[in-house]
């Protein structure tokens, strides 16, 4: 940036760039995780998969989630959700977050569905940050789900 005295200007290109920065968000630290598990026969709601932990002193910002399923064919992903849970403890409920679910298609052995979405959602120091989804037929193993999120955490006093 360079400024003109005489003209009262200032002078913005390539060799004189403006420096920017996000002031009201100088503490973000970017974060993803994943985590997975698979439907077994006679079960028809995956167990709850522990995809963080939110440390101590922090809070985490999620803003995407990305689910992918894989069932057996002619049967179909009906839930998939994200929530939090306090580390143990049975108090409270959690808040299930329910994502739109879509069909992508079928080879013939196996049917696949994605659920992705923005948001904006926080989850507190000492939470876990579970994913879950249920199936339409308790029939038969062998699918799976898998779950990934992104966002930031940032320092909590």
């Amino acid at each position: 940036m360079k400024f003109d005295a005489v003209n009262n200007t200032v002078k913005i290109d390539t060799a004189n760039p403006l420096p920017v920065r996000d002031a009201d968000n100088p503490a973000r630290q970017p974060f993803q995780a994943h985590g997975s598990n698979t439907f077994v026969d006679g079960g028809r709601v995956i167990s709850a998969v522990t995809i963080t932990t939110v440390p101590a002193g922090k809070r985490l910002i999620i803003e995407h989630v990305s689910v992918f399923g894989v069932m057996l064919a002619g049967q179909k992903m009906i839930e998939t959700a994200i929530t939090t849970r306090l580390q143990n403890s049975n108090n409270g409920q959690p808040l299930p977050h329910d994502l739109t679910i879509n069909a992508q298609g079928s080879n013939g052995f196996r049917d696949y569905f994605v659920a992705s979405q923005d948001m904006r959602w926080y989850a507190d120091a000492g939470t876990d940050v579970v994913g879950f989804a249920e199936r339409d037929n308790t029939a038969g193993g062998g699918g799976d789900v898998q779950f990934a999120i992104s966002g930031y955490f940032v320092d909590v006093p």
